[in-house]
């Protein structure tokens, strides 16, 4: 029952966005909205010019007069965070025009590492906001990434806009309805970038994957069965071994993006002994029965993991 505003001495302060939007939804009105969709759309357009600079520049960039954007980097981010907030409004003419808007801000240009690369901290509001025209944008564009992959100046000011993605891709992951489209996009993300990305205390494909399929933590709201399905539809099964693999071997969590509007269930219960033995066997089994073949060249891995296997399955 608290108020979503408050004011402390002269400034007034939004306490919560969510809270607030049943008391201003019936206030957005066609000018308002028109006048949004001009200014996002230039605003969020806006490439941003210090990715055209070296990495030795990188740093210097905000003292360079040509080389910083002409939209702040807040009002860009409150921006798009407008655009993921008036989605969940279930209001049809709102909806149609933030898609309109995110499609002109993907069509703005043609170089899609660059402009990815620019939204930078405003890929995962674009995501939440329009989840199937930013997936089917990632899937078409699958072959072209390769700058949004390339090593960043993290230590000194940015991660790029892989971090960006990833993240996205990992708030998606939550939605029943974009769980195997963003799983299929992560395993061609990771087969084709994930030896490219020489930094090891950054995020990538295969780990955001690892994450999602975790026996000992629910880091997805897929039960067993759907994990498992979804498991076996996986079309590359070099990625997949290396993946089932790691589920054996991983033992830490660096937890998975959440969605900040979308009305996704993220709060999954605890993992029981029952039910991580019994997600491990049915690993083991989708690993043999999908590599009894090639057992050759895959001995020795699977041989490490021997001691993990029931009797039935080791003989």
């Amino acid at each position: 029952d608290d108020s979503p505003i408050r004011k402390i001495a002269n400034v007034w302060q939004l306490v919560s966005k969510n809270d607030l939007r049943p008391f201003v939804e019936e206030n957005i009105n066609e000018p308002i909205l028109i006048r949004f969709k001009f200014v996002s759309e230039i605003a969020l357009s806006d490439l941003d010019p210090r990715v055209d600079l070296p990495p030795s520049e990188r740093w210097m960039a905000n003292v360079i007069a040509d080389k910083r954007p002409e939209f702040s980097l807040r009002s860009k981010k409150w921006l798009s965070d407008s655009l993921a907030l008036l989605w969940t409004l279930n209001n049809n003419k709102i909806t149609s025009i933030v898609e309109s808007i995110v499609n002109t801000i993907l069509s703005s240009e043609k170089d899609v590492s660059r402009l990815l690369n620019s939204l930078w901290q405003n890929i995962q509001n674009i995501a939440e906001a329009t989840p199937n025209i930013f997936l089917n944008y990632i899937d078409e564009n699958i072959n072209n990434l390769w700058w949004v992959f390339e090593q960043w100046d993290i230590l000194m000011w940015w991660d790029g806009g892989f971090t960006q993605l990833l993240w996205s891709l990992e708030k998606l992951s939550w939605s029943p309805e974009y769980i195997t489209r963003v799983v299929h996009i992560l395993f061609k993300l990771a087969e084709k970038y994930d030896e490219g990305i020489r930094n090891n205390y950054t995020n990538r494909p295969f780990w955001t994957l690892s994450e999602i399929f975790l026996p000992w933590i629910n880091n997805t709201f897929l039960d067993i069965d759907k994990r498992l399905e979804l498991l076996n539809s996986i079309p590359n099964k070099d990625a997949l071994f290396s993946l089932l693999i790691k589920l054996f071997n991983e033992s830490s969590s660096s937890w998975l993006a959440k969605p900040i509007y979308q009305n996704w269930n993220t709060n999954m219960p605890d993992v029981n002994r029952k039910d991580y033995f019994q997600y491990m066997q049915w690993v083991i089994d989708i690993l043999l029965e999908n590599f009894q073949n090639d057992i050759e060249s895959k001995v020795c891995e699977i041989l490490e993991l021997s001691t993990k296997f029931s009797i039935e399955s080791f003989n």
